[in-house]
């Protein structure tokens, strides 16, 4: 019966759960438009891959607090972009 009752109980959390809209953004292809409407935690994931990325490709790693990276990013993004 107990078993019962938590196969029940794990059936209606998981039922009762939001549903994540994920989408898959591409890093070598995302516009500024994508980065800002893909939601904080994405922007946060976003930007901390960048860190890494350009911190491989420099040897390195800056260290500041608070962290002006993001900030510099959502500003260049925030930006109206002019034709090439």
């Amino acid at each position: 019966m107990r078993l019962y009752c938590y196969i029940l109980l794990v059936v209606i959390f998981v039922v009762s759960m939001p549903r994540v809209q994920s989408k898959e953004l591409n890093n070598e292809t995302i516009t500024c438009h994508q980065f800002l409407a893909s939601g904080q935690a994405n922007m946060a994931a976003l930007i901390s891959w960048l860190r890494g990325y350009h911190a491989g490709k420099t040897g390195i790693i800056p260290f500041q607090s608070p962290d002006p990276y993001g900030g510099r990013l959502g500003f260049y993004c925030k930006q109206p972009q002019t034709p090439i």
